[in-house]
């Protein structure tokens, strides 16, 4: 009889328990959301910063937004825009550590990609590098349910190279990659553009991944994204040591241009501001794997620059 009570005394408290627990979730479920809502969103900016100005302008936009955890600033080669320079990748880890120092975030990892493109054929075996290996590394990190996202802002050799070593991080990854001209007209693809040329077959082992979710920005859609030199002196009038950097090669590469292309801060500002661009679920290229990818065919370009020049302006560290 008292083991009888004593069974039913427990299955008693355990009821009670369970049910006072069910009442602290729903009764703080508001507070659950808040936190969750709060999380920071994950983020490895690989780049060719010294190849053009744009990256800088994009990596700036990242950096002083609160809510991304920058896990990682790697070094994307531009190889086939100078083939008698050997140095495109220490002159982007250069400007990247200048960077980091600017923030005082130079723990975040930045190492170095690939100094080549990639070569690619069928059974070829991985090429892997320490940026690629950043990649995984940070996919291997991630708390449970989580994805990582990779901003490609220039050739996309070292996240290529990262799935092609290691598959199995493909669902774990959001990619934001600028690329081919689309044209809406006609439904087509064209490969020629600037970004793409940079690497090809990585391009193409990207569109080929069946599970990767790819953001792709088409060339003439972020051709939009232009920032006037005059605009730049106007709203950087005081500047803090990271824009007069940004300045000094403005003037250094584009001298008597006015206009500075700045497809990468589109990209950004696409994947931080979504409400500013519209997204449509487009058939890859058809010698790519035939499956939808997302990609942008429409950006607010006047409200992106606004956004840029208004944070941008929000930190000054002289």
């Amino acid at each position: 009889m008292k083991k009888a009570f004593k069974r039913l005394a427990k299955r008693i408290f355990i009821l009670i328990m369970v049910v006072f627990a069910i009442y602290l979730l729903i009764s703080n479920i508001d507070l659950i959301r808040d936190l969750a809502s709060n999380e920071k969103v994950k983020v490895i900016i690989d780049s060719d910063a010294a190849n053009g100005v744009d990256d800088l302008f994009a990596i700036m936009r990242i950096m002083e937004t609160e809510k991304m955890d920058v896990r990682g600033l790697l070094s994307a080669q531009w190889r086939l825009v100078d083939l008698d320079n050997d140095s495109t990748l220490s002159l982007n880890q250069d400007l990247h550590l200048m960077i980091l120092k600017h923030y005082r975030k130079d723990r975040i990892p930045h190492p170095s990609g690939s100094p080549l493109p990639l070569v690619y054929s069928a059974g070829q075996r991985p090429q892997p590098n320490l940026a690629s290996k950043a990649i995984i590394k940070a996919v291997h990190e991630l708390p449970y349910q989580q994805k990582l996202n990779v901003l490609c802002l220039g050739a996309a050799t070292n996240l290529a190279a990262a799935i092609q070593e290691k598959p199995d991080i493909i669902d774990k990854i959001v990619c934001y990659i600028q690329g081919p001209y689309y044209d809406q007209a006609r439904r087509s693809w064209d490969k020629s553009d600037p970004v793409t040329r940079l690497d090809l077959d990585a391009m193409n082992v990207l569109l080929n991944e069946d599970g990767l979710e790819i953001h792709l920005l088409p060339a003439d859609i972020a051709d939009e994204m232009v920032l006037l030199k005059t605009e730049i002196m106007e709203e950087w009038s005081n500047p803090d040591s990271l824009q007069k950097l940004i300045i000094k090669r403005i003037e250094d590469i584009s001298p008597r241009n006015d206009s500075i292309p700045s497809s990468s801060l589109a990209l950004a500002e696409a994947f931080l501001s979504p409400d500013m661009s519209t997204q449509k679920q487009l058939i890859a290229a058809p010698e790519n794997t035939q499956r939808k990818i997302l990609v942008y065919t429409r950006i607010d370009a006047d409200r992106m620059k606004n956004n840029f020049w208004k944070t941008s302006q929000k930190d000054n560290r002289n």
